[in-house]
């Protein structure tokens, strides 16, 4: 250990071929800097295709005019199928939504809100032999607001029925 603090030292002293030196820190950094930007802009595209999973979600609740999270929590999953290496923890959830009294509808121009959620794996060494390798998640949640387009009437037995 002793031994390699004194060529350190001595190499850190030695001016003799300073511009190779230079050269190779520059190097090193430029490609930093390029693994970085490659890193930033998958995340902004997995950011850009959760949002996409959660607007379509949304899009399906609007035509609908009914809220079922389970039906919900499933389309997200399977509009975010691609990127199953990537993500994990894909939930959707509504935040906010004026339901009909009893049930799980929404009349015509109220609003809700669908909140998608989930983890982005960025995978920085990858050990060869250790399957995860070391890995920091950072979370994406993303909220969109909708309109049912769907008028609900009260039909005989108090029994709700939709109207296109």
């Amino acid at each position: 250990m002793l031994n390699i603090r004194r060529k350190a030292a001595v190499f850190a002293r030695n001016k003799d071929g300073s511009d190779t030196v230079e050269m190779v820190a520059t190097t090193t950094m430029l490609v930093a800097f390029i693994l970085v930007a490659f890193l930033f802009f998958a995340y902004i595209f997995e950011v850009e295709l959760c949002a996409s999973a959660t607007r379509r979600v949304v899009r399906d609740v609007e035509v609908a005019g009914v809220i079922d999270p389970d039906k919900i929590n499933e389309a997200f999953k399977k509009y975010l199928t691609g990127s199953d290496e990537v993500l994990r923890k894909k939930e959707a959830k509504v935040i906010r939504a004026t339901l009909i009294d009893g049930t799980n509808h929404i009349q015509l121009k109220d609003t809700f809100t669908i909140m998608g959620s989930c983890e982005y794996r960025l995978r920085l060494i990858n050990p060869g032999s250790y399957e995860e390798g070391f890995c920091v998640y950072i979370p994406i949640n993303t909220e969109q607001r909708g309109m049912s387009e769907v008028f609900w009437l009260k039909g005989s037995g108090g029994r709700v029925k939709a109207t296109k």
